[in-house]
């Protein structure tokens, strides 16, 4: 077994020890605090949400999950029978109109976050009062930020709002254009868990996102060869045709005949 000496420290893992025929771990890999900054998480939600839109195969995977995790049917099932039916009933009537932009049910909405979900690896749900009864608004991440006025406060961290405790009080969320602080009790923040320590979520794509480019890459590089090899084909069937029409018109003269010298040349050329 090797034995590496680190600092005064004799380590005998193999995995510490510094090696030519492994590239370097980063130094900041080495910082236990965290590794993501807010924009590196925004920049990771960024172009996941990119492949997902232009990449058929992270399309397809989310969109499977989505469809098989999503919706979810809560049922009553106390030992009152009557009871269970009459909440059952009024619970679907409200999952019809739910969504606090009148647009989709409950269940349309889980989906859409489930999608979220996988993209940028968190989304809430805001509970709003409305003369309708209590509405769902369903905030993405991008939504959560924090606002100038609080860019100063240590406390607001990446549009989390804490205590001097450290536990959350509320989100900073961006609706119709300005920043309202939501009660921690009126929004639920749904997130892919990660570190502890984190308080916001990052984009469950970020381990595959370069294989997943640098696939794509290869494939869009292949297909162009193949474009490139049929175009070369085409050119060198045409040139042949031409080649052979050519010869064709040199039987018209004579051998010593000045045009018949000319066609030659060109036919040369065309060759070459």
């Amino acid at each position: 077994m090797a034995v590496a000496q680190t600092g005064s420290v004799v380590s005998t893992g193999e995995a510490v020890q510094p090696s030519s025929a492994r590239t370097p771990i980063p130094f900041w890999a080495y910082m236990g605090k965290g590794t993501v900054s807010p924009q590196q998480r925004k920049d990771h939600a960024a172009i996941a949400r990119y492949m997902f839109e232009n990449y058929s195969q992270v399309s397809y995977a989310v969109g499977l999950i989505s469809r098989y995790s999503a919706p979810v049917y809560p049922q009553a099932d106390s030992v009152e029978t009557d009871w269970n039916e009459l909440a059952l009933t009024r619970f679907l009537n409200w999952a019809k109109r739910c969504d606090w932009s009148g647009r989709y049910d409950l269940w349309t909405m889980q989906r859409i976050a489930s999608n979220l979900l996988d993209t940028d690896g968190e989304c809430a749900f805001w509970l709003r009062d409305s003369d309708d009864g209590v509405k769902i608004d369903l905030v993405e991440a991008w939504q959560i930020y924090t606002p100038e006025s609080k860019e100063k406060d240590p406390l607001c961290v990446d549009g989390v709002q804490l205590d001097k405790c450290g536990r959350i009080t509320g989100y900073w969320v961006e609706d119709l254009g300005t920043s309202v602080f939501v009660d921690a009790g009126k929004i639920k923040l749904l997130s892919h868990p990660g570190r502890y320590s984190a308080l916001r979520a990052e984009s469950p794509m970020r381990q595959g996102i370069n294989d997943l480019r640098d696939a794509n890459d290869i494939k869009a590089f292949q297909k162009q060869a193949v474009k490139l090899d049929s175009i070369i084909a085409s050119y060198i069937n045409v040139a042949w045709e031409t080649i052979q029409s050519l010869r064709r018109l040199t039987t018209m003269w004579p051998r010593p005949h000045r045009r018949r010298q000319g066609l030659l040349k060109l036919i040369l050329l065309v060759e070459n």
